[in-house]
């Protein structure tokens, strides 16, 4: 059933047990106030949500097995790093099912997320791109544009 919610956080652990798609754990690095706010929107199997974080952290994060996912910036300026690598507006990072990862921000930040199941990302990427959307055997970042 298709449904959106809109919520706010205070607490980083409140914060990272409400992402989906896996477990999180998030540890604030900077000083002040944290604040958090989700944005998800499920529309059956697909889950998105989007991010915005007020202080700087590391987030050490679990995909959950039988579902593909990505994650992409969703602002200029405002960018974690995965793998040591910043995340840049107009690239995608595919991560592999199940994987193991952690991401760093060194400010506040904003990102979305999206998943579907394993199945479904399959049967869509060869009816809709004529090619294997399936999860990578190791995470792929890439510029989005080419899938447009």
């Amino acid at each position: 059933m298709p449904w959106s919610a809109v919520d706010t956080f205070s607490d980083p652990d409140d914060y990272a047990a409400a992402i989906r798609a896996g477990t999180a754990e998030v540890t604030v690095t900077g000083r002040g106030q944290f604040s958090a706010k989700r944005l998800r929107i499920d529309f059956h199997g697909l889950w998105m949500q989007r991010f915005s974080e007020s202080l700087p952290r590391v987030l050490h994060a679990v995909n959950m097995r039988g579902r593909a996912g990505i994650m992409f910036c969703t602002r200029h300026g405002s960018s974690p790093l995965a793998r040591g690598v910043e995340m840049q507006v107009g690239q995608i990072t595919r991560y592999r099912e199940g994987e193991e990862y952690y991401q760093v921000s060194t400010g506040p930040v904003c990102f979305g997320a999206m998943s579907l199941p394993v199945e479904e990302i399959a049967s869509l990427g060869a009816t809709m791109a004529g090619c294997d959307l399936s999860p990578p055997r190791h995470t792929l970042t890439c510029n989005s544009l080419h899938l447009i």
